[in-house]
């Protein structure tokens, strides 16, 4: 992983899609972000290995080998609302977002660019982390339509008794839902379709901005 978004001539990188399924995004015809700031590139296995250190770190006054537990409090603490609850159901961190379920609480993050969605999901605190940190990384190659499509595996994965979330959920709440996303503005379809599938089965309170 890294911040650097400069494509290697040899290597083979994902191809993006838009809506139709076969149309492939043109080599360099996707968004670019500032590095650190909001882009990179990278695996799911390498974004997955780093919110997971950040999740240890929290637990731990040591920290990790790589963050200090100092920082992972600063991140994960004391979020505020500022509208994202009621935008995506969860508070704004440090650098990410964080999603209530009960006890349990997650760093949550979306990824939307030109035939690419993605979700990041760990929960770092909580019945469901007592063994350690828990969550996903996933992106798929596809547009618009790919937020339905993370969104079903990501409920799948959320049942899944590793979890062991069976408080601060009900997932009836969301089991006969649909998003239309031609209803939404192109950068809050990721984030609104996420939550009216998945997170409005969290049963939290917004909380106040501080």
């Amino acid at each position: 992983m890294s911040f650097e978004q400069s494509v290697v001539p040899g290597i083979q990188y994902a191809v993006g899609y838009c809506d139709d399924g076969e149309t492939p995004v043109k080599d360099g015809g996707h968004l670019s972000f500032p590095p650190i700031a909001a882009g990179g590139m990278g695996t799911t296995r390498s974004l997955g290995k780093l919110l997971g250190e950040l999740a240890f770190a929290y637990k731990n006054k040591e920290g990790s080998e790589r963050i200090s537990h100092e920082t992972s409090k600063m991140m994960l603490d004391n979020g505020v609302d500022k509208g994202a609850f009621e935008f995506m159901a969860s508070l704004i961190g440090y650098g990410v977002f964080i999603a209530h379920a009960g006890m349990n609480r997650f760093i949550l993050h979306q990824a939307a660019n030109d035939g690419f969605r993605g979700i990041a999901m760990v929960c770092f605190d909580g019945p469901a982390a007592v063994e350690g940190p828990i969550g996903f990384v996933m992106v798929c190659n596809g547009d618009n339509n790919g937020t339905g499509f993370l969104s079903e595996v990501s409920k799948f994965i959320l049942k899944n008794e590793k979890f062991c979330m069976k408080d601060g959920v009900d997932w009836s709440k969301v089991e006969s839902k649909t998003f239309k996303h031609d209803e939404v503005q192109q950068e809050e379809i990721v984030n609104k379709g996420f939550k009216e599938l998945v997170l409005d089965a969290f049963l939290c309170e917004s909380a106040s901005d501080s």
